[in-house]
């Protein structure tokens, strides 16, 4: 007896939620991650600004107390 069933192509919807709740639980884990390594990229920005702030005063100083 031959199979009636049809050979579909494609995914079941199973298959799709699957990769769904897959990708969606790899998104909560990562993005705590994620918004951390933003906060201290920031905070390093904010101190790199500062001390380059701080290196042009004293070059600042230097000239005027050499004379140049």
């Amino acid at each position: 007896m031959k199979k009636l069933r049809k050979k579909y192509k494609g995914f079941t919807l199973i298959e799709v939620l699957v990769v769904l709740f897959i990708i969606a639980a790899m998104a909560i884990i990562l993005l705590p991650n994620v918004m951390s390594q933003s906060k201290k990229a920031q905070e390093t920005k904010d101190k790199i600004e500062t001390n380059i702030s701080n290196t042009n005063k004293e070059l600042q100083n230097w000239e005027s107390n050499n004379g140049e």
